[in-house]
């Protein structure tokens, strides 16, 4: 699995409006999240354009508009947001779906390899939450023994 800048600044978007989060009615202006992430507000505008029409963000136009999260942080996962915004997050294409079935596949030594691991890193990103990525800015650093 490859994760481009797409899902990885989906990601700190949806994190910067948990951060930042001021009410159910406030909306935060595109520019502000672009200025404290510093990622162009041009790339950024196609990234919440996908969030907003997959119902993951609010987004108001005009004066006093911006954006905000549909839902709590904690009912976002990671493993969701790549795959929305990567198409899937899928180790080897053989695996992804809508695949077509591999000629090789009753024969393949390593497709159970790689489909465990397809389920390992799938449950692993599935259970990181929003919530627990801006929860993580506040623990302490681990110092090496």
């Amino acid at each position: 699995m490859f994760a481009s800048t797409k899902g990885r600044y989906a990601l700190r978007v949806l994190a910067d409006l948990a951060e930042h989060e001021a009410g159910e009615n406030t909306y935060i202006p595109l520019k502000d999240i672009a200025e404290r992430q510093e990622i162009s507000e041009k790339y950024l505008e196609a990234i919440v354009k996908l969030l907003v029409k997959e119902n993951l963000l609010i987004g108001v136009r005009g004066k006093g508009g911006g954006y905000r999260l549909a839902m709590d942080p904690a009912e976002y996962s990671v493993g969701q947001i790549l795959r929305i915004t990567e198409g899937g997050i899928n180790v080897v294409s053989c695996l992804a779906d809508g695949a077509q079935t591999c000629p090789r596949s009753d024969s393949c030594r390593t497709l159970d390899m790689w489909s465990r691991l397809d389920t390992l890193i799938g449950d692993f990103l599935d259970n990181i939450t929003i919530a627990d990525l801006i929860a993580d800015v506040d623990k302490e650093p681990q110092q090496d023994a």
